[in-house]
């Protein structure tokens, strides 16, 4: 679909949300905000690059903003999230708001606080390197 086929895009969000009542399913389309003044600033839904109809005709928009000053000041910065979750729009609930969260980067688990350990959701062991009679080493 053309970036400027508005028409064709809310056709196709149509029959997504079409496809999510008559399966009884959660459909998530993600999408690109349109470009803002600098990386630094937070788009909301009236950001979504494409057809109006693309946050319209949604049930429920989540906006995730990437803190990027924080990724070049890392130490400066370093209680400020690395992600504000926003959910901008509840058409069948009661809850619009934001969430602070830090990223785990060992786990790849964002978490709700610098503070929190992360969760071991699926039994996991490190492989540990063996040395060899030839002198290298492998995965044991």
């Amino acid at each position: 679909i053309a970036d400027d086929d508005y028409g064709a895009q809310k056709l196709w969000v149509e029959k997504l949300c079409d496809f999510a009542i008559e399966h009884k399913a959660i459909v998530f389309l993600i999408t690109h905000s349109r470009k803002l003044e600098s990386e630094h600033e937070r788009a909301d839904k009236m950001d979504v690059k494409g057809s109006g109809s693309i946050t319209d005709l949604a049930c429920t928009l989540l906006n995730v903003w990437r803190n990027k000053r924080k990724e070049e000041k890392p130490e400066e910065l370093k209680d400020e999230a690395d992600v504000i979750l926003s959910c901008q729009k509840q058409r069948y609930g009661d809850w619009e708001g934001r969430k602070w969260l830090w990223f785990d980067s060992a786990s790849f688990q964002f978490l709700d606080s610098p503070q929190l350990l992360p969760e071991a959701y699926v039994p996991f062991a490190r492989p540990t390197l063996v040395s060899s009679a030839a002198g290298g080493t492998r995965h044991g």
